[in-house]
């Protein structure tokens, strides 16, 4: 499976995820598709399906992302165009968003892991973000 392939099953996985999690929270609108979800680092409320809606890396490839912790969902969230384009991940927002959600231990975790080669083959993650993003919309319903 091409790296390219197993970037947009993560990148699906996590909006969808995210936009989930977002719903049942009450961030955003509850709609039967899930379509809405909510940047991580600034807030702003995203269709889930257009293409400025991002996965960002916490740790990012120039941080040594290419390594373990680039497929490590604890790593990856939601993000607007802007945050993680322009902002560049939007870092110090993204910090405050990990230690609410995650504390101090695993993001030192993660910062530790990625100096560690990836443990499995790109195929693995591939296949494994294809049908973990498959179940979740078999889970609520969702053709898209």
């Amino acid at each position: 499976m091409k790296k390219t392939t197993v970037n947009l099953y993560l990148s699906r996985y996590i909006l969808l995820r995210d936009a989930i999690e977002d719903a049942e929270q009450g961030r955003v609108p509850k709609t039967s598709n899930y379509e809405w979800v909510r940047c991580r680092t600034c807030g702003k409320v995203l269709f889930r399906l257009e293409s400025g809606s991002h996965a960002g890396h916490f740790v990012t490839k120039g941080h040594g992302g290419a390594s373990g912790v680039y497929y490590d969902e604890r790593n990856v969230h939601t993000q607007c165009h802007k945050c993680n384009v322009w902002e560049e991940g939007n870092s110090i927002e993204y910090h405050k968003f990990m230690l609410e959600k995650y504390g101090e231990e695993v993001i030192e975790e993660l910062r530790l892991k990625h100096k560690l080669p990836r443990p499995h083959k790109i195929d693995y993650y591939g296949i494994f973000y294809r049908e973990s993003w498959k179940a979740l919309r078999k889970e609520k319903g969702l053709k898209k």
